[in-house]
C-alpha cells in the first residue's frame, strides 16, 4: 500500500485528506461485531440520480447513538470502538455529486 494512498487523495481538498489518511491507517474494532449472517443486499446512492445494490451489514442490537444535525445537514452515527473509542459517521442528507 505504500505510496499508493498518496497517489489517490492528490485530488481531495486537504481537510478531507487527513481525514482519508487517520481512517486508512485505523485498525480498531467494533465492541459489537456484525453477524455476517445478517448481510443484504440494499440500495446505496451514489448521488440524485446514481443509485447501485451493495451488500450492506445491519443489527438491531448493536449500540448506536444517532442523531440529526440541521446545521450541517447531516445524520450523524456514533458506534464504540474497544479501548474506549468510537468512530463517527456523517451522512448528508441530500448528496447532489460525489468527489
Amino acid at each position: 500500500m505504500k505510496g499508493k494512498l498518496a497517489r489517490s487523495t492528490k485530488e481531495i481538498p486537504h481537510e478531507i485528506s487527513i481525514l482519508l489518511l487517520g481512517v486508512a491507517h485505523f485498525k480498531g474494532q467494533w465492541v459489537t461485531k456484525f453477524d455476517s449472517r445478517k448481510t443484504s443486499l440494499e440500495d446505496f446512492h451514489l448521488d440524485e440520480d446514481r443509485t447501485v445494490r451493495i451488500p450492506m451489514m445491519s443489527d438491531p442490537k448493536a449500540v448506536l447513538r444517532y442523531g440529526l444535525d440541521s446545521d450541517l445537514s447531516c445524520k450523524i452515527a456514533q458506534l464504540p470502538l474497544t479501548g474506549s473509542m468510537s468512530i463517527i459517521f456523517f451522512l448528508p442528507l441530500k448528496v447532489t455529486q460525489n468527489l
